[in-house]
């Protein structure tokens, strides 16, 4: 029994220890602001994305039907 109680003790130990070092390494290498660089770059270039395509559909509608547009735009 005493040997059982050993055994979950040095697992919870390890694992505590673990989740200390993981945050310590995370704060070190900076990684957790460059995850939330790139989750904000996303969000800007969806942003950008939904512009684009309401600047395409407007200027797609301006055309007269007799216009052909140069090129396509994809």
């Amino acid at each position: 029994m005493e040997n059982l109680i050993t055994v979950i003790i040095v697992i919870g130990f390890c694992v505590l220890l673990f989740l200390v070092l993981r945050q310590v390494m995370l704060w070190y290498w900076k990684i957790d602001i460059i995850v939330k660089n790139q989750e904000m770059t996303n969000q800007l270039l969806a942003n950008n994305n939904t512009l684009l395509n309401e600047q395409l559909s407007f200027m797609k509608s301006s055309l007269k039907p007799e216009q052909e547009p140069a090129a396509e735009i994809i």
